[in-house]
């Protein structure tokens, strides 16, 4: 009997033993399997940031972009009545005689002004 209990013994503790690296090892796996799913959340996490950021930045561009449109055309518009107000003073100054110093010839016996640009 003393017999059969040692070698009882001494198989519960062989499974014992065995069974140990095999539980060290799903622990170790089980380790693994926990730290990979907390970097595909914070994976997740970090892309839903990254789109947010994304679409801010967008908005904000085209926000930028429309106000950039409207500083061309108000400096275009700009230029354009700067231009058409020299171009009316210049023909003011011409088509009267008395103020016709920036070389504005008449013809012979006409009231006609040209202006020579050089």
């Amino acid at each position: 009997m003393s017999r059969r209990i040692s070698t009882g013994l001494l198989a519960v503790i062989g499974v014992a033993l065995l069974a140990s690296p095999a539980a060290a090892h799903s622990r170790r796996e089980m380790q693994m399997m926990a730290d990979i799913r907390m970097l595909q959340e914070q994976t997740q996490q970090l892309q839903q940031q990254m789109t947010a950021a994304v679409e801010q930045l967008t908005a904000t561009l085209k926000t930028i972009n429309a106000r950039v449109d409207e500083q061309a055309n108000a400096t275009r518009k700009s230029f354009a009545d700067q231009k058409l107000a020299v171009d009316q003073f210049g023909s003011d100054l011409c088509t009267n005689p008395g103020l016709c110093f920036l070389g504005c010839r008449t013809d012979m016996g006409g009231t006609d002004h040209i202006v020579e640009l050089e």
